[in-house]
């Protein structure tokens, strides 16, 4: 991952550099003892992201998730997702709250990933106004 954001940003027209870090991901984890952990690896994993690409500040807005994506209660990871955002330095955690639930085969639609596309870009221009 670390080296294909390296070569990425090198890649780009210069001068380029890293503006954010966004996380959607989380249904999985909720499994056994996955849920636990997830803040504390979650902040380690922001934190190497940081050390390793020389970005201390690097913006990161993590969303929680829904549970109807994978039939289960994903309560105790939304409540890691937003501990971990709230443990660190220059993050957001968008929230469940006023998301619409919209579905298509086990997973999130159109209407609901916009809604969380806006609501994690308004996190990240609250954090880069900073």
């Amino acid at each position: 991952f670390i080296q294909f954001c390296q070569e990425g940003i090198a890649a780009a027209p210069q001068p380029a550099k890293l503006a954010g870090f966004f996380w959607f991901q989380g249904e999985s984890d909720q499994k056994g003892h996955h849920a636990a952990t997830y803040s504390d690896n979650l902040q380690g994993f922001v934190q190497k992201v940081r050390v390793d690409l020389s970005c201390p500040r690097l913006p990161f807005v993590a969303s929680q998730v829904f549970d109807g994506a994978v039939g289960m209660d994903c309560s105790n990871v939304n409540q890691q997702i937003e501990q971990a955002c709230s443990k660190l330095d220059n993050a957001a955690c968008s929230r469940l709250v006023g998301r619409p639930r919209c579905f298509k085969d086990g997973h999130m639609g159109g209407e609901g990933l916009l809604k969380v596309g806006a609501d994690m870009a308004s996190a990240y221009v609250r954090l880069s106004d900073q």
